[in-house]
């Protein structure tokens, strides 16, 4: 098990972040950039990758957009490199036909609220429906034509896309999806100046520039990320890591000594109207107050009045104009807000309507959830101890009812989860318990060996972007801040 200085030494050594590979972005590369290098290593990705079920990523509704985007891929190849009676024309044909599936059983409403998904699954669909049309005209031995269902609500895409064929400036954020704009693309690449390049922050949305504008600078940076094969859902993901590992170790109690480059490049994303969480992300009001929080941990307070332009009426966003509302976002406000010596009537105002509406957002058992992750017991982590810590008496019912929902979740194997036993979600459930709970012995005992026991195993996928993802070092910080927490409370028996 790493110690907390080894994650901060790690940082400095990974200085774009790390993040676990994405089967939706390789997928994309592979159809967009074949010429890329690691192409053989992407597609031996994907085919590793494929489920015993023909389908990709995680269960439900978490597997459409990863196994349209692999099916598409793989189409693309066995149409376009006429590799015959391949193992990529067999994973092509049981994907296609799982996919059809899938997506007449989850309806883009229901899906989960990854990054785009309204955008990405009709872009995927229209583009696999196009292999089907031209498969009926000139057929491949072997992958007969499926028919996707017809009733796929595309509406949001057909929106965004007229509205940007008509010269509407695209919103930073739209960038990272730029692979879904489908014929949007050429006038929203070419309407921007060299210097945007960089907004472009996923593999995927970067493969999509290069396929209307040589530009050597989105090359380079794409071929960087690219070369060993199978890419990550973002090209950075330095700030929000950093932010992250520092505020909960810290948070923990647990001995830390961050090197000075990993302070002053926090203090150094830190602009006057907030932080992404990497390199061309959009500015982010869930980044920047953990950036904030961090900070202040450390005893180098910044201004807060950053936060102001992420307020609205009723809390705080991650961003202007964002589709659903994010519980931790408001938990992270809360914790910059309360933990910066900074006073004034504005900060006590807004640490109030973030405490508010808090709560308001619990759910009657005790838990909360989150878009940015699959699980509830991250979401309810976040929202507790930033309860407990700063929400004052008006906040104690609530975290409370957190720490009963957490103890009656526990499972048999002692750890929590999900789907199943995760050492992450177990981690979350220590936190509460051991923080801002009752001691609670036995389960705490119980959790604490259930992630001794799964020391060093992969961490499942849960976090959300594209498809679901694992930053590693920010996981494994949140482990480490359990156990550290779990021994500290064992000492003092």
């Amino acid at each position: 098990m790493d110690t907390a200085d080894d994650l901060a030494e790690r940082m400095i050594a990974e200085p774009y972040g790390r993040a676990s590979p994405s089967a939706y972005e390789t997928g994309r590369l592979v159809s967009l950039a074949p010429w890329l290098p690691g192409h053989a290593a992407r597609l031996r990705y994907l085919l590793d990758e494929q489920r015993p079920d023909a389908l990709w990523g995680g269960p439900g509704g978490y597997a459409l957009v990863p196994s349209l985007s692999a099916v598409e891929a793989l189409l693309t190849v066995v149409r376009e490199e006429g590799v015959g009676t391949t193992p990529l024309l067999r994973a092509a044909t049981h994907g296609l036909h799982a996919v059809a599936d899938l997506l007449a059983r989850h309806p883009v409403a229901g899906l989960p609220d990854t990054a785009a998904v309204e955008l990405i699954v009709p872009a995927l669909t229209e583009a696999i429906e196009r292999h089907m049309q031209a498969l009926r005209k000139e057929p491949v031995d072997g992958l007969e034509p499926v028919a996707l269902p017809a009733d796929v609500d595309a509406s949001a895409l057909h929106r965004v896309r007229r509205r940007l064929v008509a010269g509407a400036a695209p919103p930073h954020a739209l960038l990272y999806t730029l692979e879904a704009l489908g014929e949007a693309t050429a006038p929203v690449v070419n309407s921007l100046a060299p210097v945007d390049r960089i907004m472009c922050a996923s593999p995927a949305a970067m493969a999509a520039w290069l396929h209307v504008r040589h530009d050597p600078g989105v090359r380079k940076r794409l071929e960087a990320v690219a070369t060993a094969g199978p890419v990550p859902s973002a090209i950075s993901i330095s700030v929000f890591e950093r932010s992250w590992v520092l505020a909960w170790l810290l948070d923990a109690g647990a001995p830390v000594s961050p090197p000075d480059g990993v302070v002053q490049a926090l203090e150094a994303a830190l602009g006057p109207a907030g932080t992404p969480a990497g390199e061309g992300l959009p500015l982010d009001g869930d980044v920047t107050p953990a950036v904030l929080h961090a900070l202040a941990l450390l005893e180098r307070p910044q201004a807060l009045d950053v936060l102001r332009r992420f307020e609205t009426p009723t809390h705080f966003c991650c961003y202007p104009g964002e589709r659903t509302p994010s519980a931790t976002v408001n938990a992270h406000v809360l914790e910059a807000l309360s933990s910066s010596p900074a006073g004034g009537p504005w900060r006590e105002a807004a640490a109030g309507k973030a405490t508010g509406w808090l709560a308001g957002r619990q759910h009657r058992d005790g838990h909360w959830e989150d878009k940015w992750h699959a699980s509830p017991y991250y979401a309810t982590a976040c929202c507790a101890l930033a309860l407990h810590r700063y929400g004052g008496t008006r906040a104690r019912a609530a975290v409370g009812r957190a720490t009963e929902w957490v103890s009656n979740t526990q499972r048999a194997d002692g750890g929590w989860g999900i789907w199943e036993s995760t050492a992450e979600e177990t981690s979350y459930a220590l936190r509460i318990l051991l923080s801002a709970g009752r001691p609670r012995g036995a389960a705490a005992r119980r959790g604490a060996a259930f992630l001794q026991a799964t020391d060093g195993l992969p961490h499942r996928p849960l976090w959300h972007a594209k498809d679901l993802y694992t930053p590693g070092t920010v996981v494994e910080s949140s482990v480490l801040a359990a156990r550290y927490l779990a021994e500290e409370a064992e000492r003092a028996q």
